[in-house]
């Protein structure tokens, strides 16, 4: 089986990886020539490791996105993710006005979104309801953060995961 030097998550489109892109775990140790376990690798184990990572994959968030609000202005401090060609300038952010955020990239940036985004305060913003959603702005998908005092939008810090 062929694999890719490309790391799914840096390829057009990017993607999870899945286990057919991990050798497929389907490798086989030499016929009346078996490894010794104890100092050479076996067919099992590259096997068990292609496993675990493709179901972790399915996991773990395509993004990490922290987000400052200063003067009323959001803005993206910071990005962590798996691919190595997301970065901060890869996000546009929307205001949609106070304690409402729009989040949105190219889908060139980040696969697919599945399930739902979570999201938590970085700051100590009196906040009681803090939500992200998945939504779609100019064709491109994103994510929309509100954060609330009472029935008050309210800005405050955050870190939001996109899965």
């Amino acid at each position: 089986m062929t694999v890719s030097n490309t790391l799914t998550w840096d390829q057009n489109p990017p993607m999870r990886p899945a286990l057919s892109d991990l050798t497929g775990g389907t490798k086989a140790n030499r016929p009346g020539k078996a490894p010794d376990p104890v100092t050479q690798p076996t067919a099992e184990e590259d096997n068990q490791r292609a496993a675990q990572i493709a179901g972790l994959a399915e996991v773990v968030p395509l993004a990490r996105i922290c987000v400052t609000i200063t003067g009323g202005v959001p803005a993206v401090s910071s990005v962590l993710a798996p691919g190595t060609n997301v970065g901060v300038g890869n996000f546009i952010v929307t205001d949609n006005g106070v304690g409402d955020t729009t989040i949105s990239w190219l889908a060139t940036v980040l696969p697919a979104v599945a399930g739902f985004p979570s999201v938590t305060q970085a700051d100590d913003v009196e906040i009681d309801r803090l939500r992200a959603f998945y939504t779609t702005l100019g064709g491109n998908q994103g994510v929309r953060i509100k954060s609330k005092l009472g029935a008050a939008a309210t800005d405050c810090n955050y870190a939001v995961n996109v899965y």
